[in-house]
């Protein structure tokens, strides 16, 4: 995942709001895409579409403007598990990575330790950063090392062995990551308390991690013991407290939960239209999960206004050309071309797979993804021969990366 740098500026935003609000001028690709679903002119569905459909969720943001690394996650429309990669820590930390903050000694003793300590844990966080996660495993390993001779319930250990969880999480050793932060999340409970916020956190985590692995029925009372706590910690209508709401919301919606999900996801972004402002890019993200919902309960309507505005927030906070608008492009494509509105889906996926080329490079493990998803529409309009030229490129992609990521 790439460093991504200051949005653009807000007349190249504006070109995109235009094409989105379905304006004509100009002969825009999107905005006649658009236009043809509004009047209904859509082609005939394929009776039988050639591939399941997949859907991203782009990460929360800091609330600090810096605009972050990005994190994607394709999941299945029949089972859907919208991973919010960054937790809200992160928005109390003003980072875009979900690597706990250093908790440094108090004791005169312990400086000279306690110093080795950080600085492994400074390179590990950076490493993570880059998304270069062997490297950032030894210094996390160093740092462990150290911690486990502070103390069996010092914070600092409970901090080593849940950003090493994070590095295992991050390659998909989900086995390893998740006795990682259930050690984590005892050391923690031991310092701190049953009910401290911190606890929160840190059941968050090992949540998501169960999430990762379809363990939904491990993830859901993690999700409730942290809604509890955050709630009566930092308030009912604190950002965390949305986190942890969508969160649950989306477990309850892959156990197929609706009646239970939607409130609670509903819920997530009216605190983050009253909290952060209507038109921040974390609204847009919780719009967008909660538009994944009403796509697979086969609410169209619903799930095609909720993409649109998604899709509006992030063009104007973050610029056209940002990773997280051609996610949100994407996820509308695949909402047009599961429902047959073929001449309105392909357009959307040449803008996706075009920002996500620029931003993140023509190698990049996402773009793979785009491809696969392109390639699908191309086959359900009966052009094989590009769609297995996609699929191709894709797998090349994916083969160079040592096996992509999800």
């Amino acid at each position: 995942m790439s460093g991504l740098g200051v949005p653009k500026a807000a007349r190249a935003a504006c070109v995109v709001l235009m094409l989105i609000a379905g304006a004509t001028a100009g002969g825009g690709v999107l905005s006649s895409a658009l236009a043809q679903t509004s009047a209904g002119q859509t082609p005939p569905a394929d009776p039988s579409p050639s591939a399941a459909k997949t859907r991203k969720v782009p990460d929360i943001l800091p609330t600090s403007g810096i605009v972050t690394d990005i994190y994607r996650y394709v999941v299945s429309w029949r089972l859907i598990e919208f991973l919010v990669a960054a937790s809200f820590l992160s928005l109390a930390v003003g980072v875009g990575v979900v690597i706990k903050a250093r908790r440094r000694s108090g004791t005169r003793e312990e400086a000279r330790e306690n110093k080795r300590w950080e600085s492994y844990t400074d390179a590990g966080t950076a490493a993570f950063e880059r998304s270069s996660y062997d490297e950032a495993e030894t210094p996390f390993l160093a740092a462990l090392r150290l911690a486990e001779g502070f103390g069996r319930h010092d914070p600092r250990l409970a901090t080593s062995l849940s950003n090493l969880a994070q590095v295992h999480r991050a390659r998909g050793d989900y086995a390893d990551a998740e006795q990682l932060y259930k050690r984590s999340l005892a050391v923690d409970e031991k310092a701190f308390g049953p009910d401290h916020e911190e606890i929160a956190n840190s059941l968050n985590e090992l949540a998501q991690t169960y999430r990762a692995q379809r363990k939904f029925a491990f993830a859901q009372p993690l999700y409730e013991r942290a809604l509890e706590i955050r709630e009566k910690a930092v308030g009912v209508d604190h950002p965390q407290v949305a986190l942890t709401l969508d969160s649950l919301a989306q477990v309850y919606h892959a156990q197929g939960r609706f009646a239970d999900a939607e409130p609670l996801s509903r819920r997530a972004v009216a605190i983050l239209e009253k909290s952060l402002g209507p038109e921040h890019p974390n609204v847009a993200t919780s719009l967008n999960n909660l538009a994944g919902m009403h796509d697979d309960e086969g609410n169209f309507d619903e799930a095609e206004n909720l993409y649109k505005r998604s899709l509006s927030i992030y063009t104007e906070a973050l610029g056209p050309e940002h990773p997280h608008v051609a996610i949100s492009l994407e996820n509308l494509a695949e909402l047009y071309r599961t429902h047959g509105k073929l001449a309105a889906a392909e357009p959307l996926y040449k803008l996706s797979l075009g920002v996500l080329e620029k931003a993140l490079g023509e190698e990049h493990p996402d773009v793979a993804t785009t491809l696969d998803n392109y390639a699908a529409l191309l086959r359900m309009t009966g052009r094989g021969n590009d769609a297995v030229n996609m699929e191709t490129r894709a797998a090349t992609i994916r083969g160079r990366a040592g096996g992509g990521q999800a």
